[in-house]
């Protein structure tokens, strides 16, 4: 488990895993998502810590 906590504005992450899924969510107010592959860029809110967001392995990059 890894926790982000007290990063305001600032980007965190920017980076793949090759071999491990990951599964995201905001336990307290809000966090946004990007998730870019070669050209393709999808954006997510989590806003409930009932919501997640599941990152599959990065491969074919």
């Amino acid at each position: 488990m890894f926790c982000i906590y007290g990063a305001g504005g600032h980007k965190r992450g920017a980076h793949g895993h090759y071999k491990a899924w990951n599964t995201l969510t905001c336990i307290k107010g809000r966090c946004h998502i990007c998730c870019c592959k070669g050209v393709s860029e999808n954006y997510f809110i989590l806003d409930n810590p009932c919501m997640f967001l599941m990152l599959e392995p990065v491969t074919g990059m």
